[in-house]
């Protein structure tokens, strides 16, 4: 009886064991995607760091490929909280670089995380708000306000 007992409980162990060990192995192959936090302005800055060029956007009928631009309109966003800019203009006389400097609002519960960029052109100091709409696929969805109106754009990062 003792034998009987003995081993039944090494096989209720073995095959605890190997239950626990089939399921967690399954574990260690899933890749850990990172949260998404765009409550913190570090997880931001470290997002938006690098060249995004644009690839989208919105006129008043929808959304459109902008694949004639890419490349031609893009933003640089630098980890010391500089960036440089190139606008897409159909205006040959709008067709300026842009540089200066930029800072990150986080989302709140009530608003969405913004970048504030703030340069000088003409010898004016000015300043444009690039609020964050989406996140996805390494595509960002950004609604662009500036003192003469807004637009609505997508970058995709180099």
């Amino acid at each position: 009886m003792r034998k009987i007992f003995t081993v039944l409980s090494l096989s209720a162990i073995t095959m605890g064991t190997i239950f626990t060990s089939c399921s967690s192995s399954g574990n260690r192959d899933e890749q850990v995607q990172e949260k998404q936090d765009f409550t913190n302005a570090n997880y931001i800055k470290n997002l938006m760091v690098g060249k995004w060029n644009i690839s989208a956007y919105k006129v008043s009928s929808g959304w459109y490929a902008a694949t004639d631009k890419n490349s031609t309109a893009y933003f640089i966003f630098k980890s010391d909280g500089t960036y440089q800019r190139k606008p897409y203009s159909l205006n040959s006389m709008n067709d300026f670089n842009e540089s200066g400097t930029y800072q990150i609002t986080p989302a709140t519960s009530t608003t969405n995380a913004s970048i504030k960029t703030s340069y000088t052109l003409n010898g004016r100091n000015d300043s444009d708000t690039f609020v964050l709409q989406n996140y996805e696929n390494g595509e960002v969805t950004v609604s662009y306000i500036t003192q003469t109106g807004s637009n609505n754009e997508k970058y995709k990062k180099d």
